[in-house]
């Protein structure tokens, strides 16, 4: 078969330029997804495509622990298998506020909007970025211990944001550990 068009790209994926298409070919070419030949219309799909189908399961604040911790089913996220280490106990929630705007994770920044994938599988150690479920508010922050207490501590470029402190772990549960960031697709 013959591969679409520059132009004709463009379109379907809502690019305007020809420069921009081939500037996102050749993103999916260093990444091995696809092989461009020396002609036109000759780009070949390197292998078949299988996805990951992870629940987003509702919103984590990067910010205060305010948005209530229950599962609500807000649809789908389809990730590509080969960026998923693990494919086991997934899920997503998408990150309101800007308390974690300093943290890169897989080279994606954690910022507000993005969704965070969790495995509540994988094994979080001090420093590691968590999904911490605080009197049933759920925040996204990076696990410490300090004097007999765990601290959650922002890394933000906004001054507001301050470690929460908590002493007694009644009220907290870890929820998993942050293992990929996406960011949303406009």
């Amino acid at each position: 078969s013959v591969s679409p068009t520059l132009e004709e790209i463009g379109e379907i994926v809502g690019i305007d330029s020809r420069a921009g298409v081939h500037h996102h070919l050749g993103i999916l070419e260093e990444k091995g997804y696809i092989s461009r030949g020396s002609k036109n219309r000759d780009i070949t799909i390197k292998d078949e495509i299988s996805f990951t189908s992870i629940p987003v399961l509702g919103v984590a604040n990067a910010g205060e622990p305010l948005a209530i911790a229950e599962e609500d089913n807000m649809g789908c996220l389809e990730i590509d298998s080969r960026i998923l280490k693990n494919k086991g106990n997934l899920f997503a929630v998408k990150i309101k506020g800007d308390s974690m705007n300093q943290v890169v994770i897989n080279k994606t920044t954690l910022v507000d909007d993005s969704y965070a994938i969790v495995d509540k599988d994988e094994d979080y150690n001090e420093g590691d970025i968590v999904l911490a479920i605080i009197n049933n508010g759920a925040t996204i922050k990076r696990l410490r211990y300090i004097d007999n207490a765990v601290v959650l501590v922002p890394d933000s470029s906004n001054p507001k944001h301050q470690p929460i402190y908590i002493k007694d772990s009644e009220g907290l549960f870890i929820n998993g550990k942050i293992v990929l960031v996406l960011q949303s697709v406009q």
